[in-house]
Formats: C-alpha cells, structure tokens, sequence
C-alpha cells in the first residue's frame, strides 16, 4: 500500500525564491511540492529527459545521410541542397 501524504509544513520564500523553485521543478518533470520533498529529504534530482518526436529524429537522420553521401562524392551542388533541406527540417521542429 502506497503511503498517503498527509504533513505539511508552510515556507515562506521571496519570490525570486519562488520562481527559482518552480524553474527547477519545471526542469525536472515534478511539481513544486515534489520537487522541494525530494530536495528537503536530501535526494538526487534530475533533469527531465526531453521527449523525443520520433518523425521529427527520422527525418534528421535522413536528411544527414543524404548530406554525407553527397559530402563523400563531392557533389558540391546536392551538398547544398541537402543542407538547405536539414534547414528546413529543423527549423520544422524547432518550438
């Protein structure tokens, strides 16, 4: 049976504090009060391994292929026309 959280305690913190807190918690994929718990009892907190969009990855490792394959045979032109691609590609899944 997991154990319920039930204690509190109140912390007063200014609020550059505060958002400092909430940035760290937002880094690490946890909301504040599991953040500070991890933090106060002393435990390791990691940054939040991004997610991937698997399309988007797919079609970088496409395009980068055709870029070295063209790279390698010294096709100057499709070189260029490959990095415009990847241009594209990125600026596709860029936020």
């Amino acid at each position: 049976m997991k154990d319920v959280l039930t204690a509190r305690i109140n912390l007063r913190l200014m609020e550059a504090e505060l958002a400092f807190v909430r940035a760290q918690a937002a880094a690490a994929g946890m909301t504040v009060s599991e953040y500070t718990r991890q933090v106060i009892l002393g435990r390791r907190v990691k940054a939040a391994t991004p997610r991937v969009d698997a399309s988007a990855l797919s079609e970088l490792r496409r395009v980068g292929g055709l870029l070295k394959h063209h790279a390698a045979a010294g096709n100057s032109r499709d070189v260029n026309a490959a990095l415009e691609e990847l241009a594209r590609a990125a600026r596709r899944i860029a936020p």
